[in-house]
């Protein structure tokens, strides 16, 4: 971590937005992440020694979208131009095709459970599992947080640099072909940003 942030001619401010999410609808399909709180915690409490100011989310302060948006609203107010940001993510994660990398709300389900719900009525009435997939992918971006939407709202203040750190399930989803989180591609890296992704034997 300090390889990725060091203090430059005016030290920077330090940032940190921790959020840990393990606790999912006995319904949602979704596996619980029982140790996501306490990681949570305890990467807060590592980081604030090296002077970040951190800000540490569990479920029920993000338990839908609309909170979410309101606490990020408020860590990015807190971002100044220069500052670096570390953005770390514990729970289960999903990839949304062109939407990137999204990181799953305790109100989300998998796409079993969606269309077998209430919810996915609409999905149901389509004629393809392509459509489906693709209106549960609609649904799913409102129940998630968006990697690119966090990335860009910080770039947008000008942030020096901006370490997210993704410790979520790639294997995901299993009725739908492989969805967990990836890496994106080399074409698009963006300059000051580093992403850094758990990772089981033999993935990289």
């Amino acid at each position: 971590m300090t390889a990725l942030i060091s203090a430059g001619p005016t030290e920077a401010a330090r940032h940190a937005l921790i959020i840990g999410v393990g606790k999912y609808d006995k319904d949602s399909g979704i596996d619980a992440v029982p140790t996501a709180a306490n990681d949570a915690e305890d990467i807060g409490k590592a980081l604030a020694p090296l002077n970040f100011s951190v800000t540490v989310l569990r479920e029920d302060d993000v338990k839908d979208r609309g909170r979410f948006d309101g606490a990020f609203e408020d860590f990015v107010r807190r971002v100044q131009p220069n500052d670096d940001v570390v953005v770390y993510f514990t729970g289960q994660g999903y990839n949304g095709g062109d939407r990137g990398n999204l990181y799953l709300l305790a109100s989300a389900m998998s796409l079993s459970s969606y269309l077998k719900g209430p919810g996915g009525a609409t999905a149901r009435s389509l004629d393809s599992n392509e459509a489906r997939e693709k209106e549960f992918q609609n649904w799913i971006t409102t129940r998630a947080i968006s990697e690119a939407e966090v990335v860009k709202a910080l770039q947008g203040r000008a942030a020096q640099t901006i370490v997210v750190i993704a410790d979520a399930s790639r294997n995901l989803m299993r009725s739908s072909p492989p969805s967990g989180i990836k890496m994106p591609p080399p074409e698009q890296a963006q300059r000051g940003v580093f992403r850094l992704y758990s990772a089981g034997p033999g993935q990289v």
